[in-house]
């Protein structure tokens, strides 16, 4: 089923069958006049491999490398058009938890899992430090701060993943969105959510649900729909899951109320979420871009 088809940049189309391709694994510099690439999330990556560097203009983005100690993802890669973000990465197959099958739909057996392993895609919408709330905390698995630096983000975007122990093939099995609010009720009283609050530090987070609907945490709202099961395509590779994907620009929220075509560029982030075997706590298993510092992509507009 063909989801959208947009102009100039890329073109969101899922009615082919996935057959392969893999993205470079050379570092990106910046390479003038790349600013037009043809996408189609359809399991093809080989479209991919017209990113082999950054855009001078900032329109293209790429990385090759994660973080030092983190680096069970690499190749990110980013384009836009009017509508749509896209986004390409490979992560360690050994590093996406094992389900006995899958699904797609509301569901949540046989996904398999004792501790949740998610990718987090965290989305800045202004590109403002300032604004919105910081990354996790890496954790008790290793001492380095937050997952990113200069990151205030207005989106996270958690993509559950498993191996179908069946089968072997890779999905995403649920998307959820974490976004910051302005303020929520605790009896009587009122709790403004303040920029720079952590999902770890702050002691307001609740879950969002249909008796609470202004907590500060998941907004199930957006579940499936800023990524949709159509617009997440994958294939294991030599032993590297390659992912590629399309985030709905009219979907994304942001701190200053700026919101879909309008967005002129946003600063974001990659990392995969894992869980050590001694302590059972989280941390991350990979983290890019390799310096930790956010990516920008300036979008392109009508």
């Amino acid at each position: 089923m063909a989801v959208a088809a947009m102009a100039c940049c890329a073109v969101v189309s899922c009615d082919k069958a996935p057959n392969g391709g893999n993205g470079p694994d050379d570092e990106g510099g910046v390479t003038p006049g790349i600013s037009e690439v043809n996408i189609s999330i359809d399991g093809d990556f080989s479209d991919w491999n017209a990113i082999t560097e950054s855009s001078e203009d900032g329109t293209v983005y790429f990385c090759a490398s994660g973080a030092d100690g983190y680096k069970n993802i690499r190749n990110l890669k980013a384009t836009s058009d009017p509508d749509y973000i896209y986004m390409y990465f490979e992560v360690s197959a050994s590093k996406i938890y094992m389900g006995s099958g899958g699904h797609h739909g509301d569901s949540w057996e046989g996904m398999g899992f004792a501790t949740p392993a998610p990718i987090w895609i965290y989305i800045d919408s202004d590109n403002n430090p300032s604004t919105g709330l910081l990354p996790h905390w890496v954790g008790d698995i290793d001492s380095g701060g937050y997952a990113f630096s200069d990151l205030g983000f207005d989106n996270g975007l958690n993509l559950y993943t498993w191996i179908a122990t069946e089968t072997g093939l890779w999905d995403m099995g649920w998307q959820q969105s974490n976004v910051k609010i302005g303020s929520y009720k605790d009896g009587d009283k009122e709790i403004k959510v303040e920029d720079g609050t952590s999902i770890e530090d702050s002691q307001n987070y609740k879950w969002i649900t249909d008796d609470y609907p202004d907590g500060y945490g998941w907004s199930h709202l957006k579940d499936n729909t800023i990524i949709t099961f159509d617009n997440f395509k994958t294939k294991i590779s030599n032993g590297w899951a390659i992912c590629e994907l399309a985030i709905d620009r009219s979907l994304l929220v942001d701190n200053n109320a700026v919101e879909g075509p309008d967005m002129t560029e946003v600063a974001f982030g990659v990392a995969n979420q894992c869980s050590s075997a001694e302590t059972g706590k989280g941390g991350w298993s990979g983290i890019i871009p390799s310096d930790r510092k956010p990516a920008v992509l300036k979008l392109i507009n009508k």
